[in-house]
């Protein structure tokens, strides 16, 4: 409720404490027939908006659901353990409380990292064998890669793999290690973590003290 904060929402919008359901953002699929839904209830009369792009998509189901009563849907979330929220390795033994979502070799999705650490990321899947790229393909990876060195030692192994033909067939190369590509803090409870406003206390993560 921080009228400073760019994903305030006014209490006239959303009243209560915890959003409406909705699914990550990151890798979300909607049926057709709602996102024309949503479309022609914005036409007739515009929905209210939240500030936040996953949670919208939420809301705008919720008030068709609720306020509008025009629909019903099935929310699913799943394959959570594709998607690391935060980039970091980690287990419960190790950051108790603090290991939310982690990076693992399973990983899909990743979230709140920064261009070097994707850069990083994919030349270590390059180098892995995940890819088979045409030849045509190869010579515009090999630039696409060349050109990353510049800013990025991690990248000049993958370089190295597809010059080298060193490719195995797509999809059958072995998951790649991505933990060297990220920084893992130790877990420091009542400081915050990586940066953000959220601080790790014994009893558990809080956004305030």
């Amino acid at each position: 409720r921080d009228v400073s904060d760019p994903h305030y929402t006014a209490p006239e919008i959303w009243p209560e404490p915890v959003f409406p359901p909705y699914a990550r953002g990151a890798g979300l699929a909607m049926s057709m027939d709602l996102v024309r839904l949503i479309a022609e209830e914005e036409e007739k009369r515009p929905l209210k908006k939240i500030k936040v792009e996953d949670v919208s998509y939420g809301f705008y189901l919720w008030q068709l659901i609720y306020d509008r009563a025009v629909t019903s849907i099935t929310l699913y979330d799943r394959d959570e353990l594709h998607f690391a929220m935060d980039a970091k390795c980690c287990t419960e033994e190790s950051h108790p409380n603090n290991c939310w979502l982690p990076l693992t070799a399973q990983t899909w999705i990743v979230h709140h990292v920064s261009p070097s650490v994707i850069r990083c990321m994919f030349a270590k899947d390059i180098a892995s064998g995940l890819y088979l790229p045409a030849e045509v393909e190869t010579r515009y990876l090999q630039g696409i890669l060349l050109d990353m060195a510049e800013y990025d030692h991690h990248v000049q192994s993958a370089v190295g793999k597809i010059q080298g033909g060193q490719s195995s067939q797509s999809g059958h190369g072995m998951a790649a290690d991505l933990c060297g590509c990220v920084v893992t803090p130790p877990a420091h409870p009542g400081k915050p973590l990586q940066g953000g406003r959220m601080n790790e206390y014994s009893t558990g993560p809080r956004l305030h003290s």
